[in-house]
């Protein structure tokens, strides 16, 4: 029985594949605005300095949660 077998997901792969397309996608259009503001030399908003502030934080929860659906290396297979 591998590590994978023997624990459950804590979150189902597809439920996973949503969250981080759903945070590539936020995180994409967060940086198109802010380079927008920029190229054309305007002050940025309060408002997005918040949000690019508060999707960094969050960014912290999608590095945990991938952490906990990764299985351990097997000993012989590079990990110890």
């Amino acid at each position: 029985m591998t590590p994978a077998e023997a624990a459950p997901p804590i979150v189902s792969p597809r439920a996973r594949q949503v969250v981080y397309a759903l945070y590539a996608l936020g995180s994409v259009i967060l940086g198109a605005v802010q380079v927008g503001y920029s190229a054309g030399q305007y002050e940025q908003p309060v408002w997005l300095t918040i949000a690019t502030a508060v999707w960094v934080f969050l960014g912290g929860s999608q590095g945990l949660l991938a952490l906990l659906n990764t299985a351990p290396p097997l000993p012989g297979e590079g990990g110890e």
